[in-house]
């Protein structure tokens, strides 16, 4: 008696357990989200007598089964109106895109999807051309609102563009001429290509995109990303090769009788005919593509000689080799500042050759010349390695001794005098030099530094010439 008491216990116990687990069940409300999509996107997506279909609706179903959310479709004229409503908040999902910066302004992004690459066509006629940064006057049709044309006027904002209301629009224009190169997804491509019969068109590069599907949802369904992400967790492998073979079975179309080549010719002879033309035009184009980064390599090596060669031009002397007049005066300059803001301090010596114009007059310019260039190599010796020495003009040179003060650079004065006293010039030639030094004030400007060092200089050929004087 007892024990059937207990058991009439329990069993009233767990049917108000499982009846309160049902009705609780029962309670929960049903997530509808509406959502639209790129109406002429083939394979991905697209509208057909209304309908959504493509790979996107394949995977959206999936989505939906793992997740419980009810999607239903709002139906749009273009992939503009899509993306119109979706950034009003109109529409709250679309199940095929990539990210940009400025659609994540009004969307949250799934996981990835899908993933393809995005191409470069051209005309069988034209030039190949490997990639975006091969164009230079070709006009370049991409689709308005799709990603590429954000990508391209950001990265390379010269390739001069022309919009197309979609893919398909712009294929046909490259293959009527109107456009030169276009670019969009590998498989909307094939997909039009084929259906069309372009058999003129021909994909000759990588445009450095690849498309990284995802289900963007407006930011005020952004709840629900988490169920979404677990759906497509949920989609396996098997699932994924399912919507591909679907939805890509893409054949190289040749403008022969494929009917009678049936008739004739054995599958498998087609099938290693096609193959093996796919590998001489993939080899052809690999060759091609190698020929033209090696040339394009070539240049940028010689535009960058070039440049270093003009940059130096611009701040060395020819002749000595030494910073030339404008170079020394941004050097002293920058030590101007740095006086100013107490780094350090910095002496200028300022130096003429004694009766340059009498050797120049006497010798010859060409024998000049050779004296400049070896008293150019005696200032090098001479200087520290922190030591800045560049030519003012004519027989006069200029030496920036950062960090030290008069007394450091009547030391340097004085060693190049000794070292001129010891050497004989071309033509057996003795050659003396006036100096003048003056240390950086905070008060300085570049003028008036060069101005005190300048009247030392000339202090010293009012001397006698062959002397230091120093302000």
């Amino acid at each position: 008696m007892v024990r059937l008491i207990i058991q009439i216990i329990y069993l009233s116990l767990l049917t108000a357990l499982v009846t309160g687990s049902v009705n609780s069940y029962a309670r929960q409300p049903i997530i509808n989200l509406t959502y639209c999509v790129d109406t002429d996107w083939l394979p991905y997506e697209g509208l057909r007598d209304g309908r959504h279909t493509g790979m996107s609706r394949n995977y959206l179903d999936l989505i939906s089964a793992h997740s419980g959310i009810n999607f239903s479709l709002l139906k749009t004229a273009s992939w503009l109106d899509s993306l119109q409503l979706l950034k009003s908040g109109r529409c709250d999902a679309t199940p095929f895109l990539n990210v940009t910066p400025n659609r994540s302004e009004f969307l949250t992004f799934s996981d990835i999807i899908f993933k393809a690459p995005n191409v470069i066509i051209t005309h069988s006629e034209g030039t190949p051309i490997p990639n975006l940064a091969m164009i230079e006057n070709e006009k370049v049709g991409v689709v308005k609102g799709y990603r590429q044309h954000e990508y391209i006027t950001t990265r390379f904002p010269d390739v001069p563009i022309y919009e197309v209301p979609s893919e398909l629009a712009g294929i046909r224009l490259l293959a009527a001429g109107d456009i030169d190169v276009m670019v969009g997804s590998m498989h909307t491509i094939l997909e039009h290509i084929q259906t069309n019969g372009l058999h003129d068109l021909r994909i000759t590069g990588w445009m450095g995109l690849d498309d990284e599907l995802r289900l963007g949802l407006s930011k005020s369904k952004s709840v629900h990303l988490p169920a979404i992400n677990a759906a497509i967790k949920q989609i396996t492998a098997q699932q994924h090769n399912e919507i591909y073979r679907r939805w890509n079975n893409v054949k190289i179309i040749r403008e022969v009788d494929f009917w009678l080549m049936a008739k004739i010719i054995l599958p498998i002879v087609v099938l290693l005919i096609i193959l093996g033309i796919r590998h001489s035009i993939v080899v052809r184009y690999r060759d091609r593509i190698q020929q033209k980064n090696n040339a394009l390599e070539s240049l940028q090596s010689a535009l960058k000689k070039k440049n270093d060669k003009l940059h130096y031009l611009s701040t060395h002397d020819p002749l000595t080799d030494l910073f030339n007049r404008v170079q020394i005066t941004i050097e002293a300059e920058e030590h101007i500042k740095r006086k100013k803001r107490g780094i350090n301090d910095c002496a200028l010596v300022f130096i003429d050759i004694d009766d340059f114009k009498h050797l120049n007059d006497h010798y010859g310019h060409n024998i000049g010349d050779a004296v400049l260039e070896q008293f150019a190599n005696i200032l090098k010796k001479c200087a520290r390695e922190t030591d800045i020495i560049g030519r003012w003009g004519g027989d006069e040179f200029v030496v920036l001794c950062p960090g030290a003060l008069k007394t450091e650079a009547e030391n340097f004065a004085q060693r190049l005098q000794k070292e001129l006293e010891d050497t004989i010039f071309s033509q057996g030639v003795s050659v003396s030099c006036s100096i003048g030094l003056s240390e950086v004030l905070k008060s300085d400007t570049i003028d008036n530094w060069l101005e005190r060092a300048d009247n030392a200089m000339y202090q010293a050929k009012s001397s006698g010439k062959c002397c230091i004087k120093a302000v």
